[in-house]
């Protein structure tokens, strides 16, 4: 019987804990690199190239965790330009970030959040896909692109339809 009242703790806590991080108060700092992480992510939604590729500074090193090695500048701009040339087996209908933890160090921001992608086969329903990321931006100019970055699909949330 010890244990009912132990699992409720734990339920109340974690929710209290979800609720915490969820509505963080994110400093005006936070927000822009925020903003910029969203409208970097709303490109590949929208197929717009020329945001798309100003996202990723030219020096970026990247480690999927689905891929054996990093990604570097080049074969991420050339990733790019690919997804743009060559038919697409699926489509981004829609996403969303939720924001974990922001840091910022003068002009190096590192972002962790969920990332969930909403995708649509070619003449099947819409999945969602959660990812997790740890991003770092470089602030150059007044302009934050990702310099590095790592993480990819979620092992632990597997694609579901998305309702």
């Amino acid at each position: 019987m010890q244990a009912l009242p132990t699992l409720g703790s734990l339920l109340v806590l974690t929710s209290l804990l979800h609720s915490t991080i969820s509505a963080r108060n994110w400093t005006p700092q936070q927000h822009a690199v925020l903003d910029r992480l969203d409208e970097c992510v709303q490109a590949g939604l929208d197929r717009n190239r020329t945001v798309e590729l100003s996202c990723f500074h030219r020096d970026f090193s990247g480690w999927r965790n689905d891929m054996p090695s990093l990604r570097d500048g080049p074969f991420v701009l050339d990733e790019i330009e690919r997804s743009y040339s060559e038919p697409q087996s699926e489509t981004l209908v829609d996403f969303s970030i939720q924001p974990l933890d922001v840091d910022i160090y003068g002009s190096i921001a590192i972002i962790h959040h969920y990332g969930y992608y909403y995708m649509r086969p070619e003449g099947g329903e819409t999945v969602m896909r959660r990812s997790r990321w740890t991003d770092i931006m470089l602030n150059e100019g007044g302009r934050w692109a990702w310099i590095a970055d790592h993480g990819g699909t979620d092992p632990g949330n597997p694609v579901t339809p998305a309702n």
